[in-house]
């Protein structure tokens, strides 16, 4: 019964760990994005005052 018990125990466990993983990943693609839009604008501040 305890056997079972841990069984259990050891899935939810890396259920959430598996989850951590991804939020972890999108978290890095939303920075990825933001750094993508502030690269973006800062050249197109830049090409509009090269003009």
């Amino acid at each position: 019964d305890n056997v079972d018990a841990l069984k259990s125990r050891v899935k939810i466990y890396s259920k959430l760990n598996r989850n951590e993983e991804k939020q972890a990943d999108l978290h890095k693609i939303l920075l990825i994005e933001e750094k993508r839009k502030y690269e973006n604008s800062y050249n197109d501040l830049v090409r509009s005052l090269e003009v």
